[in-house]
């Protein structure tokens, strides 16, 4: 890895590098994080751990795996507010 002089004391060798991206579609950048006050400082030549980048497909699978989960929730609330409710007509009232 070849870094200037002020970045060589916050990138450690435990730091890890990951692809970001500004916005759902904005420019890509890759995004150092400081890594740990106990492990050494990077080197010239030294290399850092990376994460693969998120990808928007994944991002859109999650978000319909948890609106899936929030419907059949939801169905669940309504089918037993209905019960309750009949249930409620059927009883003989005191």
């Amino acid at each position: 890895m070849d870094l200037a002089g002020g970045t060589r004391n916050v990138i450690k060798k435990d730091s890890l590098a990951t692809i970001r991206s500004e916005g759902l579609v904005g420019d890509k950048f890759v995004e150092i994080s400081f890594g740990s006050e106990q492990s050494p400082k990077v080197g010239d030549g030294d290399m850092i751990q990376g994460e693969p980048p998120l990808q928007i497909s994944d991002l859109l699978n999650k978000t319909n795996e948890v609106l899936d989960s929030t419907k059949g929730a939801i169905e669940n609330v309504n089918d037993t507010t209905c019960a309750a409710s009949k249930e409620r007509r059927r009883s003989p009232q005191l």
